[in-house]
Formats: structure tokens, sequence, C-alpha cells
């Protein structure tokens, strides 16, 4: 989104000001270690982020069916 963003002052760019304050905290910790690796232009922490939240969601499924 940010490819779309001129004005941080317009309606998309506190759009995109709110998102980003809302999936920071998430990600960040998935950026600074994707930044060990040399992954060139490319920014995959929102991709393992998902992933990760993805996993740990059907590991807590898992869990709570196993104990119900």
């Amino acid at each position: 989104m940010s490819w779309f963003v001129r004005d941080m002052y317009s309606p998309v760019g506190k759009i995109y000001g709110a998102l980003l304050r809302f999936t920071e905290p998430i990600v960040l910790p998935f950026r600074k270690l994707l930044s060990r690796f040399n992954t060139g232009m490319f920014d995959f922490s929102v991709l393992l982020a998902m992933l990760v939240i993805e996993i740990a969601g059907n590991l807590l499924v898992r869990l709570i069916v196993m104990f119900f």
C-alpha cells in the first residue's frame, strides 16, 4: 500500500497509517529476524508473520478440541 500513498494526510494515507500502527508490532520481530538473511529488495516478514499466526491458530484449535 505504500506505493499508492503520496500524502499521509489524505484518506488513503490515514488508512495506511492506521494499518501500519496495527500490524507493525506483529511484523517487526519477523522483519528483524529476516534482516539477518539477504532477501534483496523483497520483504517476506509479512508473509512469515501470517504463516506463524496461521500455524499458532491451528495448534490452538487442535489443543482446544483435544481437551474438550
